[in-house]
């Protein structure tokens, strides 16, 4: 189940999930280092960010982390699922798909490019922790 989209997982006041693949984002997410504050921290360098949340949606699944993002006609919630799936069944150790919803009127484009920045950040924040761990362990 863990790269599955759960379409009847639905979050108060948005439309969704977004039936758009989140394969490619979520493959890119460093399990070691994934943390609520790292992936605030992401969320944050990004111009639109809004708020970090702990959502829970109709399934009554509580998701990991969430972020809520300004776009030009609207928002996008991108909710990022527990990796518990220790088997890792389909290759992935997430729950379940990465979700995507939606306020007002957002293109396929803008979520791509949303995807994009937020991988980018994730990473970058990602081995800059590693340094830092790095760091102090070298200096210990």
């Amino acid at each position: 189940m863990s790269k599955q989209l759960i379409t009847d997982a639905k979050l108060h006041g948005y439309s969704g999930p977004i039936d758009i693949s989140t394969e490619q984002f979520q493959d890119r997410l460093p399990l070691k280092w994934l943390s609520n504050l790292l992936n605030e921290k992401a969320s944050k360098m990004i111009s639109g960010h809004l708020e970090q949340f702990q959502p829970t949606t109709s399934d009554t699944y509580g998701w990991f982390s969430g972020s809520i993002f300004k776009t030009m006609n609207g928002t996008v919630a991108v909710l990022i699922p527990w990796a518990q799936d220790h088997e890792k069944k389909d290759g992935s150790a997430f729950d379940r798909a990465v979700a995507l919803y939606t306020k007002g009127t957002v293109t396929e484009a803008e979520i791509a490019e949303l995807l994009l920045q937020l991988g980018d950040n994730i990473e970058r924040v990602a081995t800059e922790r590693q340094k830092e761990i790095a760091a102090n362990e070298a200096g210990s």
